[in-house]
């Protein structure tokens, strides 16, 4: 989990975007993604895309000026300043930048946090250094615990790994009708 990609699950639980909407800009054309594992995987920058997008003035745009905006997109770095698309200044409100500072922090610690190694559990995602499972984790809080109990169980983990681990496997979800490539079975 070292990369900055995102998974359309993570972009749509982060912007609040529907899954559906964003795989229609990829099926599109609008945005290009990747398709490693069986599943399309976006650079960190579609969080600001789909931000933006979601504007109404922004939305009614036709493809090509917003597959504009998507190119100028993925050279951003910061947020301070805006993008400038066919003479048109689109700036980043308070609302973008803060989903902006969330995606680069929930990245950060999906790296820090989470693993996806096929020696361990098939490759489903865990906490580095154990073989707790976001999907567990997501259980236990589903469930009566809370990160406080989680954290006093395992006190060597942070809570952090089990907020991101949490928020993966929320994003993410199994299904029992299927499961991912290079789940165990």
């Amino acid at each position: 989990m070292e990369d900055s990609n995102l998974t359309v699950g993570e972009i749509s639980s982060l912007v609040g975007v529907p899954k559906k909407e964003i795989n229609k800009y990829i099926e599109s054309k609008v945005v290009t993604a990747q398709k490693p594992n069986g599943q399309y995987l976006l650079p960190k920058q579609a969080v600001l895309f789909f931000a933006v997008i979601c504007k109404d003035d922004i939305n009614i745009l036709p493809h090509s000026s917003k597959k504009e905006i998507w190119n100028k997109l993925l050279d951003v770095i910061d947020t301070s300043t805006g993008v400038e698309v066919q003479g048109r200044r689109i700036h980043f409100d308070p609302r973008i930048k803060d989903l902006w500072k969330a995606a680069k922090r929930y990245i950060n610690f999906r790296s820090q946090f989470l693993v996806e190694n096929p020696e361990i559990l098939g490759g489903t995602p865990v906490i580095k250094g154990t073989r707790i499972t976001a999907y567990s984790v997501r259980g236990w809080l589903k469930g009566d615990e809370t990160i406080d109990d989680l954290s006093k169980e395992y006190p060597d983990i942070p809570p952090e790994a089990f907020e991101v681990a949490e928020f993966y496997a929320k994003s993410n979800p199994l299904y029992l009708y299927g499961r991912r490539k290079g789940l165990p079975r």
